[in-house]
């Protein structure tokens, strides 16, 4: 199925102007956004958090319980408690170890929203289904969609813990 977009005039000039001064610039900018250590800590981080996904299900699931059987079951709730240690314990170490990078993670993250951090999230779902045709505002070293995740990943913790 195919559908038709319109796009003004002005905006596939701007578009096409923006595309032929990057490309006339002969320069690529090139920043590095992370660390090995915090590569590291994210990968761990995230295949702990899959594996607790998945063995959470057996710990939690009857049925997968019964179908696996005891003995199973019991390897597998120790390994989630030691993938939940795991879980933890990796990105306090890590935060140790880089106590300035914690530090400059909350200065972008609580950085003051620019005009572009605005429009940028108000043009993030039309770029999904046109990005063709829309052209997304520069963006800072940490992505306005990437602190609007990582805000409220920080504020849906913190009210549920202040539950508990």
């Amino acid at each position: 199925m195919s559908h038709s977009v319109n796009v003004s005039p002005e905006a596939r000039a701007k578009d096409a102007a923006f595309l032929q001064e990057r490309a006339a610039s002969g320069k690529e900018k090139y920043i590095v956004r992370h660390s090995k250590q915090a590569r590291f800590t994210h990968g761990i981080t995230v295949i702990a958090c899959i594996l607790l996904a998945i063995s959470g299900l057996f710990v939690f699931v009857p049925q997968l319980a019964q179908a696996v059987g005891a003995d199973t079951v019991f390897v597998i709730r120790m390994s989630h408690r030691v993938l939940g240690f795991i879980f933890v314990l990796v990105p306090l170490i890590s935060a140790i170890m880089a106590p300035k990078g914690v530090a400059h993670i909350f200065k972008n993250l609580f950085a003051k929203w620019s005009s572009d951090d605005k429009k940028w999230m108000l043009l993030f779902f039309p770029y999904l289904f046109m990005a063709k045709w829309i052209h997304m505002p520069d963006q800072d070293e940490v992505k306005s969609g990437q602190r609007f995740a990582d805000g409220m990943l920080w504020w849906l913790a913190r009210s549920w813990a202040s539950r508990a």
